[in-house]
C-alpha cells in the first residue's frame, strides 16, 4: 500500500529539482545561446493492491530544452542574409565618401584644372598663368594617386577582414567537430546534456554570421555542416572531423579572392558562398571595389590621352609642337596611381595654337578669310636654278643619264649599272616615274621585266643640266686659280632643298679645299 510520507517526500524532491531548473533559467537569462530548460515530471509506476491500483507519486525524469529546430534553421538563414549586406553597405559608403568628397574627390581638382587652362588660353605669354596651370595639373595627378591609394587601403582592409573571417570559420568548425565527438557518447538526442546541445546550436548560429549554413542532424544530435547547395558538396564538418578553408589571391586581379576547401589535403574551390559576412565582402570586392578601380583607371587613361592630344596639337613657348603633359608610370599597377606630370618646365605648355584661318560662325558680312603666300625665290647662282625645282639626288641624276644613254633600258640592267640592289632599283624607278621623268612598260618577251625610257620632261631636264658649268662630267666642273693676293674663291652655291650632294675636286699638289 502506498506510503503517504514517501509519496510526499518524492514529490518534494521532484519539485525541488523543477525549482532548481527554474533557478538555472533565471540565472542564465543573459547567457548567449542558452535555451530555457524544462524539468520533465512523470508519475511513478502504480502499485496494485487486490483489484485496485494506487499511485506512487511523481518523479523528475529529465530536463529538456524549449527548442524549435524549424525556428533555429530559419534564424540562421535570415541571419546570414542580413549580415551579407553589412559589409557591402559599409564599404560601399566608404567608396562613395572618398569619390564624392570635396577635399579628396576629382570634381574640384578637374574644375580648377580646366578653369586655369581656359585662363591660360587667353594669355599664353603669362608666366604666372603657366605656373598656375602646372600646379593644377600636378594637383589632378596627385588627386588620382590619392584616390587610388584610398582604394588600395580598402582593398587591403577587406582582404584582412576576409582572412579574419576565414580563420574564425575554421575555429568554429573545429569546435563543432569537438562537440560532435562529445555527442557520440549518447545514442539518443533525449539523453544528451542540454548545455552541450546549446553549445552546438550557438556554434551554428555564430557560423551563420559568416556563411550560409546547411545543417543535418543525426539521431544523437551530431551535426553535419555544408556550405554548398547540398549536403554532399562543400562539407566543412562531418562527424568528429572538420575541414579547413583557405584563401588564394590572383596577382593579375588582386580584388578577387578565391576560397579553397581543404587546402592542405584534397583541395577544391569553394564557390558556393552565397550569404553571410564573408559573401558580402567577396561580393563587395568583385562588384564594387573592382568596378570602381576599373572606372578610376579608365578615367585616368582617357583624361591623360585627351589632354595630351590637345597638348600635341599646340605650340609651346619655344615654338615647338607640344609634348605630352601627362604620363603613366609603368612601374605602378594602376593607371590612376601612376598618373604623373611629364615635365616641370612651364614654357613647354602648348598654350599657343598652330596658325589657322577659319570662317567665323558669327561673321555676317559675307567676307571670306583668305591666306596668301609666295614661293621663296631661288637664292643660288642663276646657272644652277634649273636643278632647284627637280629635287633630285645624285643617284637620280646618274639613273637618268644611264637610261638616256641606252634609250630603252631594263630595270635589272639599271641596278647592275648603278651597283644597287633590284629592290633599290625598283624604288628608284617609282620615284622617277612619280616625278614624270621616266616611262615604264612591262616586257613579256622571255622572263617578265620592266623597261625604262625617259619622258619628254626627263630629256628636258638633262638638256637643262647640259648648260650648267660642269656639263655631264663633274670632273670638268670648273678651274679655280688661287694666288697669294686672292687666297680663296667661291666655286658654287648649293641650293636649299637638294639632297645627297656629291662634291668632286681635282687638286694639284699642295692645294686644299
Amino acid at each position: 500500500m502506498p506510503d503517504i510520507s514517501s509519496i510526499a517526500s518524492g514529490a518534494v524532491v521532484a519539485y525541488q529539482r523543477a525549482l532548481g531548473t527554474v533557478s538555472n533559467n533565471i540565472a542564465n537569462a543573459a547567457t548567449e545561446g542558452y535555451s530555457r530548460q524544462v524539468t520533465t515530471l512523470e508519475s511513478n509506476p502504480v502499485s496494485r493492491v487486490g483489484q485496485i491500483y494506487f499511485g506512487n507519486g511523481v518523479a523528475a525524469t529529465g530536463v529538456s530544452r524549449a527548442y524549435d529546430s524549424f525556428i533555429e534553421a530559419n534564424y540562421r538563414n535570415s541571419n546570414s542574409d542580413l549580415l551579407s549586406q553589412e559589409p557591402m553597405v559599409n564599404y560601399t559608403n566608404r567608396i562613395v565618401d572618398v569619390m564624392g568628397s570635396d577635399s579628396m574627390g576629382l570634381s574640384g581638382a578637374l574644375d580648377q584644372f580646366f578653369n586655369t587652362a581656359r585662363l591660360l588660353s587667353t594669355d599664353p605669354a603669362s608666366t604666372a598663368l603657366r605656373g598656375s596651370f602646372m600646379a593644377d595639373a600636378g594637383s589632378v595627378a596627385s588627386r588620382f594617386a590619392e584616390l587610388s591609394s584610398q582604394l588600395d587601403l580598402v582593398q587591403e582592409e577587406t582582404a584582412q577582414a576576409i582572412s579574419s573571417h576565414v580563420s574564425q570559420i575554421n575555429t568554429i568548425t573545429s569546435a563543432l567537430a569537438q562537440v560532435n565527438l562529445q555527442l557520440t557518447k549518447q545514442r539518443s538526442l533525449a539523453a544528451q546534456p542540454a548545455d552541450l546541445l546549446d553549445q552546438r546550436d550557438l556554434l551554428l548560429k555564430n557560423l551563420s554570421d559568416f556563411v550560409h549554413v546547411n545543417a543535418r542532424f543525426t539521431e544523437n544530435g551530431a551535426v553535419t555542416v555544408s556550405l554548398g547547395p547540398s549536403f554532399v558538396r562543400d562539407v566543412v564538418v562531418e562527424s568528429g572531423k572538420s575541414f579547413l578553408i583557405g584563401t588564394e589571391t590572383n596577382p593579375v586581379t588582386p580584388e578577387k579572392i578565391s576560397l579553397v576547401l581543404d587546402p592542405y589535403g584534397k583541395s577544391e574551390p569553394l564557390v558556393s558562398i552565397s550569404s553571410g559576412k564573408l559573401a558580402g565582402l567577396l561580393s563587395f570586392r568583385e562588384q564594387v571595389l573592382g568596378s570602381s578601380r576599373a572606372a578610376l583607371d579608365n578615367l585616368a587613361n582617357v583624361f591623360a590621352n585627351e589632354v595630351n592630344q590637345i597638348q600635341n596639337a599646340g605650340i609651346d613657348a619655344y615654338g615647338n609642337l607640344g609634348a605630352n603633359l601627362f604620363r603613366l608610370d609603368p612601374t605602378v599597377s594602376s593607371a590612376a596611381g601612376g598618373l604623373q606630370v611629364a615635365f616641370d618646365d612651364p614654357l613647354l605648355i602648348a598654350a599657343a595654337a598652330q596658325f589657322r584661318v577659319a570662317e567665323a560662325a558669327n561673321n555676317t558680312s559675307g567676307a571670306q578669310p583668305k591666306v596668301g603666300y609666295s614661293v621663296e625665290d631661288f637664292g643660288g647662282p642663276a646657272l644652277l636654278k634649273p636643278l632647284s625645282g627637280y629635287g633630285l639626288s645624285n643617284l637620280h641624276y646618274q639613273a637618268l643619264v644611264t637610261i638616256g644613254a641606252n634609250n630603252l633600258l631594263d630595270q635589272r640592267s639599271l641596278a647592275s649599272a648603278l651597283q644597287i640592289s633590284d629592290a633599290s632599283a625598283k624604288t628608284l624607278t617609282q620615284e622617277l616615274a612619280t616625278k614624270g621623268l621616266v616611262n615604264t612598260q612591262i616586257s613579256t618577251v622571255g622572263s617578265p621585266s620592266t623597261l625604262l625610257s625617259l619622258t619628254g620632261q626627263g630629256y628636258a631636264m638633262l638638256d637643262d643640266i647640259s648648260v650648267l658649268p660642269f656639263n655631264v662630267n663633274p670632273d670638268l666642273s670648273r678651274v679655280v686659280t688661287v694666288t697669294e693676293s686672292r687666297p680663296f674663291a667661291a666655286i658654287a652655291t648649293i641650293p636649299s632643298g637638294l639632297q645627297d650632294i656629291s662634291l668632286f675636286g681635282k687638286l694639284d699638289e699642295g692645294q686644299n679645299i
